[in-house]
């Protein structure tokens, strides 16, 4: 069952992730205007690379403790 979640979670962070890399800022894929300012671009990229970061982690946490 872990295995399933792990693949779901990848297609899932894909799905999301190609279209946003795509483009040149995640703001562009949302909808948003282009009123906003400098540093909520930057802090959105920041977050979406963070949270790939944290689902990479999540997914091999589990290979690594498998693999000992």
């Amino acid at each position: 069952m872990n295995n399933k979640i792990q693949i779901l979670i990848a297609t899932l962070t894909l799905l999301i992730a190609s279209p946003i890399l795509a483009h040149v800022s995640p703001e562009h894929v949302l909808s948003y205007s282009g009123e906003t300012s400098a540093i909520w671009k930057i802090m959105s990229i920041v977050v979406f690379m963070l949270g790939l970061v944290a689902i990479i982690a999540y997914m091999s946490k589990d290979l690594s403790v498998n693999t000992k």
